[in-house]
């Protein structure tokens, strides 16, 4: 039977809960995600706790904050003109945006492992800046969720919406199988491009 190992598809089956058992997020067994072992697509801890597993078994997993999602910060929030959002159609609070070569647009999720996938929070371009940004810190996010749209201005905050919180991840493996050439050709290419931008480790 096939583990859970580099080079493998995983199917997934997950809860995350709240350390005092409250239900925050799942992916049932009839919408699982998938991923690509080994190349840091999850929660590089997840990933770690998952090596080895059997189709069937159940991995849990007890995470603080920091291990998990980050701190929360009130430095992520950002108050910006509506105008500077006006050309992205159907705004509207849940809508995540960056800002790409000085103008704001729409960021559209597809990655594959959803929440419990591991993204390193990427650093803005000297062009990219936001104004009131402070230039010395290096873990700034650029994707932004819209909270709240006011009548001048809009809210964005650069919070996992799960950050602050210490996490119980259950997960249970669904299917294990060797990934094709391909899946993993483009898994080292996103790890190159990971690793190319900052160390996260």
């Amino acid at each position: 039977m096939q583990r859970v190992e580099k080079n493998t598809r995983v199917t997934l089956s997950y809860t995350i809960r709240s350390w005092s058992g409250e239900l925050l997020e799942e992916a049932p067994h009839n919408n699982p995600i998938g991923y690509i072992h080994g190349y840091g697509q999850i929660l590089p801890k997840l990933e770690r706790a998952l090596e080895g597993a059997e189709p069937g078994e159940t991995r849990v997993v007890k995470l603080r904050a920091e291990d998990a999602y980050g701190n929360w910060y009130e430095d992520y929030l950002r108050n910006v003109p509506k105008s500077a959002l006006a050309h992205i159609p159907d705004l509207e609070v849940g809508v995540e945006v960056e800002l790409r070569n000085g103008r704001w647009e729409e960021v559209s999720d597809d990655s594959p492992a959803g929440s419990l996938s591991y993204d390193p929070p990427p650093q803005f371009t000297e062009e990219e800046l936001l104004e009131g940004v402070d230039e010395e810190r290096e873990d700034e996010p650029t994707v932004f969720e819209v909270t709240e749209i006011l009548e001048e201005t809009v809210l964005l905050d650069g919070n996992h919406y799960l950050a602050g919180q210490d996490l119980v991840f259950e997960m249970r493996v669904l299917k294990a199988e060797p990934a094709s050439i391909d899946e993993i050709e483009r898994s080292e290419w996103d790890s190159d491009q990971q690793d190319d931008s900052e160390d996260y480790f």
